[in-house]
């Protein structure tokens, strides 16, 4: 049991590394176009802030088809029941695309007049939507093909897409911004071009090994050690991208999507819950002022380094479970929970020790740190519980258990958000912050019963 269990948390460790990089390629990208249109001054820097918070609000719905996309191809032994999937992912991601930009597009206006009134920052938010809006299927596009990688056991490639898109990024910024006076456009454009170029990348990866005449028991062959995954995926890809029917039914094919819905709706929806989560306790945190807002949105800032190591185990969790036989399930379930819990505490740990010093890195208002400190203080009782909540999910999605986590994610959410307005009154903004762990408790202990209910079990 013991060495059967070390065999897993090393599988999932080295699927979960590759991915937290990625993610953090991700959310470097927004900080990149940031920083440089800062020198531009505090409307432009406001605008483009606001447009890559509303960017990861979004990702939330096109999550569905990418982790739908993941599990199914990772659960399936065949390539017929793999192109299947990639057919559901690519349709479903097509319709979310679609919705998502149009919308995107139509209501530019309004939601840029929420949050600016007339004047410089509104300008420049609608500048930058009407190019990042359309530039979201570039994005999408690219997450599914990750998606795809993802579930064939690669997970080093989309890391290296992710990290090319932003070396890109880093370069042309400055030259579209300054160089050829752009403005908050030259940063739009940057971050869709570093992201376009990537995907063209993969494309022509794809296309050269569909030109070549491969075996078609390598084509097909089952899921391969996670040290050579890189490379049998890639010869996996156009088995389950390319080859496919020419002629499919419309039934077909909304049966396939439908198929990728189901297995993505419960991590896409407790991503979406737990956004919304966060904007609800962020208009309570409001009401002790400016300062408290401010330390707040540190906080969580900061905060990202470690939720994106959750969310990388939690991915890895996922690949893992549903590449291995259901009989592994509670063995590849105290592997994660081992995983995760690890993760957590050294990130309390950090948290809590460096909190002046990640305060005095973002601010120099003394008003900020001292409740900024507070906060990243009480995070180190919040980490261990939710990166075990998060790690958990991921093994949970991969089986029955998946379908009641939304449920689980939606209670917890609305006792976080109850608790905060009730112990914000007596306690301040301490109540708040013990609403976060006791929310993230209760959720862990629930997560933690229907992980040994369900271990095992495929959907």
């Amino acid at each position: 049991m013991g060495v059967a269990t070390a065999g897993h948390r090393r599988a999932i460790v080295a699927l979960a590394w590759p991915v937290y990089v990625e993610l953090l390629a991700g959310v470097v990208a927004g900080i990149i176009d940031v920083a440089w249109v800062a020198h531009l001054g505090p409307a432009p820097t406001a605008a483009v802030a606001l447009a890559t918070n509303l960017e990861n609000l979004v990702l939330g719905l096109v999550l569905i088809a990418g982790a739908g996309t993941t599990v199914l191809i990772a659960a399936r032994p065949t390539a017929e029941g793999r192109r299947e999937a990639v057919r559901g992912g690519a349709a479903l991601s097509a319709v979310i695309t679609a919705a998502v930009v149009g919308g995107g597009l139509a209501f530019r206006g309004p939601v840029a007049g929420m949050f600016f009134g007339p004047g410089d920052a509104r300008r420049d938010a609608l500048g930058y939507l009407a190019i990042s809006v359309p530039g979201l299927a570039v994005y999408f596009g690219q997450f599914m093909v990750d998606s795809v990688f993802k579930g064939l056991g690669d997970t080093r490639t989309p890391m290296r897409l992710a990290m090319g898109a932003n070396a890109l990024i880093l370069v042309l910024d400055p030259t579209l911004i300054y160089g050829l006076g752009l403005g908050v456009r030259g940063a739009a454009i940057a971050t869709v071009t570093g992201r376009a170029a990537m995907l063209a990348i993969a494309g022509v990866v794809v296309r050269r090994w569909v030109g070549q005449d491969r075996p078609a028991e390598i084509l097909t062959a089952a899921p391969a050690p996670v040290a050579s995954a890189s490379a049998v995926a890639v010869l996996q890809v156009p088995a389950v991208a390319t080859a496919l029917p020419r002629r499919i039914t419309a039934r077909a094919l909304a049966a396939s999507a439908l198929d990728v819905a189901r297995a993505g709706a419960p991590l896409g929806t407790d991503f979406v819950v737990r956004m919304a989560g966060a904007t609800a306790l962020a208009a309570v945190v409001a009401g002790f002022g400016v300062a408290a807002v401010a330390a707040y949105g540190i906080g969580t800032k900061a905060m990202y380094f470690a939720s994106m190591a959750f969310y990388a185990v939690r991915q890895a969790a996922t690949i893992h479970s549903a590449r291995s036989a259901p009989e592994s399930g509670r063995r590849i379930g105290a592997a994660v929970i081992g995983v995760g819990a690890s993760v957590g505490a050294v990130a309390a740990v950090v948290y809590a020790g460096a909190a002046p010093w990640i305060m005095a890195a973002f601010t120099g208002r003394a008003e900020v740190v001292s409740v900024g400190v507070v906060f990243l203080r009480w995070l180190a009782l919040y980490l261990v519980p939710m990166s075990v909540v998060i790690s958990v999910s991921g093994a949970l999605a991969a089986g029955r258990g998946g379908n009641r986590l939304p449920a689980v994610t939606a209670v917890g959410t609305a006792v976080l958000v109850l608790l905060a307005h009730g112990l914000a009154g007596p306690f301040g903004l301490p109540g708040v912050w013990a609403a976060m762990v006791g929310s993230a408790a209760l959720q862990c202990a629930a997560l933690l019963v229907l992980m040994r209910v369900s271990a095992g079990r495929r959907p």
